[in-house]
Order: C-alpha cells, then sequence, then structure tokens
C-alpha cells in the first residue's frame, strides 16, 4: 500500500489547476483567432467579434485566465503567426492602424475582468462591457490618431464601431449570465 502525504497531494492538485487554467487559456486565445474571422473589412479598422469574445473571456473567467489569453493572442501575433485581422505579423502589426486597438484588448480585458468580480447582474454585466470596450476604443482611436489625425480617427475608428459594441455588451453579457446557471 502506497501512502501519499498532504504536501504530495497538494502539489498534484495545484499541478491539475494548473493544466486546466493552461487549457482553458488556450481555447479562450483561439476563439479571439476565431472571431477575427467574422468581420467586415473595413479601412483602416475591420469590424470583427473580436471584442464581443473579448467581453465573455472578461466576464465569464478569472482574471488570471482571461489576461493570459489575451496576452497569448498578442504574443502568438507577435512572434509571426498570422493571427490579426490586419493581416500583418510581428512587431509590424505594432505599428499599423490597429496596435491601438491590440493594446486596447489587454487593457479592456484587465478592467472587465476585475470589475465583473464584484458585480454580477446583467445591467452591471452590460455596463462593464461597455466600460471595457470604451476602453478598447479609446486605446484604438488615441493610437490611430497619431497615424491620421483625430477627426479621421473618430470617423473610422470609434463612430462606427458603436452601435455593434452595445450588441457586442448585450451578447456578451447575456451570455454570460447563462453560464452562471
Amino acid at each position: 500500500m502506497m501512502i501519499v502525504s498532504r504536501t504530495e497531494c497538494a502539489t498534484f492538485s495545484s499541478m491539475q489547476s494548473a493544466w486546466k487554467d493552461l487549457i482553458i487559456t488556450s481555447m479562450w486565445a483561439f476563439a479571439i483567432v476565431v472571431s477575427m474571422h467574422a468581420s467586415i473589412p473595413l479601412q483602416p479598422v475591420p469590424m470583427t467579434l473580436q471584442a464581443t469574445v473579448i467581453c465573455l473571456i472578461g466576464l465569464i473567467n478569472t482574471p488570471k485566465v482571461a489576461c493570459h489569453a489575451v496576452f497569448a493572442y498578442l504574443l502568438m501575433g507577435l512572434i509571426g503567426i498570422p493571427v490579426f485581422s490586419s493581416g500583418r505579423v510581428g512587431l509590424v502589426a505594432f505599428t499599423g492602424p490597429t496596435a491601438g486597438y491590440l493594446v486596447g484588448f489587454l487593457v479592456g480585458v484587465c478592467f472587465i475582468t476585475h470589475c465583473s468580480k464584484r458585480y454580477r447582474s446583467f445591467l452591471a454585466y452590460f455596463l462593464i462591457c461597455l466600460g471595457g470596450l470604451a476602453i478598447i476604443i479609446a486605446s484604438g482611436v488615441s493610437y490611430l490618431s497619431m497615424l491620421i489625425g483625430m477627426d479621421k480617427a473618430l470617423k473610422v475608428g470609434a463612430i462606427p464601431f458603436i452601435v455593434k459594441d452595445i450588441i457586442s455588451a448585450v451578447i456578451a453579457a447575456s451570455t454570460a449570465k447563462l453560464f452562471e446557471r
């Protein structure tokens, strides 16, 4: 008969948890990549479902998993895997017109996941998503304005996304509430 100490059980349990987090993080990073393909090719910023997925990731995951999933997505593009909607890879992707939105994804998901752990109603989720999406848009427009000017950046990088982002917030909040059941 083999005797297992509490320390060994705790170590095994934490290893299982780490593997579980890694698998969930990878699945969500992949979901961001897949959501890029559902897009309307506007220029210079395409309209995709990525923001909806970012909101959902932030609402239903732990802060660690949510932030790591978005970071993994960004890292994939940085090392040359073609995961960005612009088609750019590597450092070039972080100098193009969508660079600010990419950075905004990480900041936005961190905001969403932090706030959603305190407030759990549908209305709170909806408003939290709108806040996270506002962070993404503000980050994107700020950077885009350095390339094309603020007036044009607002016209092509924010205004076309208002209705879509409201719908995204409703979808993400509704889906997150379903996951809680």
